[in-house]
């Protein structure tokens, strides 16, 4: 009878040694980290409401600038004792304060008190609110031949307390060379940039050829011409341009809708 008493006990052993296996890990396996399933939650914002102690200030788009450089003289060396370089002054329309911003593709700026004779030299680049400034080079570079040069001018508003300026417009002038030394200004274009009517537009885009026909005020513009004045390519009239106008105005008018009418009556304008 002892052998089936220890039976039981023996097999209690084994189920207590093969239960403890099934808990060791398997060789080479990693074991998975654990999966944070805690919900997230969202941190609370508090909405800002702007202060309204302050004064706002309204956003304004620069308006459309007619801008022109006037360059005098025309044409420079650093041999002429008359000048310091070619002076550089803005025509333009717009009013208040504006900061001039120069630029040269090559040369420098200087500044000139011609009462006292004083010469301030800056680089090729300059912000001032003077209206006139110069352009030079190197006495140096006589001689040598010298690229062609852009002199760009841009007008801005002035600096603010917080924030950079805004740029209202901008102009480029050419430089070319006569006789390796002389610096001379480059003009453009200065003609009349339609072909027909009593309307003339003046401009750099110069009509070459324009078409047979003819229209109504076309008589007048014979009377008219484009040319520089102050720098800007303006219509100049002559004598009798502006009685012209009115003559061909009152026959188109009268004429009704009888073009043969209105050019008769213009022929005898």
């Amino acid at each position: 009878m002892k052998p089936f008493i220890a039976l039981p006990g023996i097999l209690l052993i084994l189920a207590i040694l093969f239960t403890g296996c099934t808990t060791e890990k398997p060789g080479g396996i990693p074991i998975p980290a654990p999966i944070d399933t805690t919900p997230v939650t969202q941190p609370v914002t508090t909405p800002v409401t702007p202060s309204v102690t302050g004064t706002a200030l309204p956003l304004t788009t620069p308006v459309q600038m007619d801008i022109s450089i006037l360059a005098s003289p025309q044409k420079y060396s650093p041999l002429m004792s008359s000048t310091v370089g070619i002076g550089l002054t803005p025509q333009y329309t717009r009013s208040g304060p504006v900061v001039f911003s120069w630029n040269t593709s090559y040369g420098y700026f200087v500044s000139w008190n011609a009462t006292d004779g004083k010469v301030t030299q800056y680089n090729e680049s300059i912000d001032t609110s003077d209206p006139t400034i110069y352009w030079t080079y190197s006495p140096d570079d006589m001689g040598k031949t010298k690229p062609p040069v852009t002199v760009r001018l841009i007008i801005k508003t002035p600096p603010r307390t917080h924030g950079g300026n805004g740029t209202i417009a901008w102009k480029d002038l050419h430089i070319n060379w006569e006789n390796t030394d002389t610096a001379v200004i480059e003009q453009a274009a200065c003609g009349i940039q339609n072909c027909h009517g009593m309307e003339i537009s003046c401009g750099p885009d110069v009509v070459e050829m324009c078409t047979m026909e003819y229209q109504l005020g076309d008589k007048c513009r014979g009377l008219a011409s484009c040319q520089k004045i102050n720098g800007s390519c303006s219509v100049v009239k002559q004598e009798g341009y502006s009685k012209c106008v009115s003559c061909v105005e009152e026959c188109n008018r009268a004429a009704g809708n009888d073009p043969m009418k209105a050019f008769d009556c213009e022929s005898r304008c």
